[in-house]
């Protein structure tokens, strides 16, 4: 399970595709669009995440977490700032996202568990129920990552890779 309802209308849940008559209640239609929705996400070729208003991640994708290295204990939980290279692109990612602004192919450097670093694009907006921020859906494309090393004077050094998407480290 999510571990937090999906906001979303029984009207909703019947137009997102054919629902077995045998799901006659409520609540095993909400169950049953939940488990779908819950599996597509899951197996989405896109790192996806869900934010909490405080910055919290509640949910990530299989995809998400591979592109950063992490197991889900070791991010869910945690706030999306703790991943972020720089701290002035999260403050205005999340403060333009509060404003309810849309962001569309936003350019973002992220640390991956090894040290590299991971240059995304992200495409994120809020949901908003009777004027309250409910969660964040942000869906992150790796556009590069840096191989970084520490040089002898103890500075990281880092080379930009440009991956296609066709390629196999694609997302690695």
């Amino acid at each position: 399970r999510l571990g937090f309802t999906i906001p979303m209308s029984s009207d909703s849940a019947r137009n997102i595709g054919h629902v077995p008559q045998a799901a006659s209640s409520q609540n095993t239609l909400m169950e049953l669009v939940e488990h779908e929705l819950k599996r597509c996400l899951d197996h989405a070729a896109e790192g996806i995440h869900w934010v909490a208003p405080d910055g919290t991640i509640l949910w990530a994708n299989q995809t998400e977490l591979d592109l950063l290295g992490y197991s889900a204990d070791e991010y869910i939980g945690r706030h999306i700032a703790a991943f972020h290279v720089d701290q002035q692109v999260i403050d205005d990612i999340l403060g333009r996202l509060t404003r309810g602004e849309t962001i569309q192919q936003y350019e973002a450097r992220l640390r991956h568990k090894d040290g590299s670093v991971r240059i995304v694009r992200i495409n994120s907006n809020v949901l908003w129920r009777d004027g309250e921020f409910l969660v964040l859906f942000q869906e992150r494309t790796l556009y590069s990552h840096y191989a970084v090393r520490v040089a002898s004077d103890g500075s990281r050094v880092g080379s930009p890779k440009r991956l296609p998407q066709d390629s196999p480290d694609f997302g690695a």
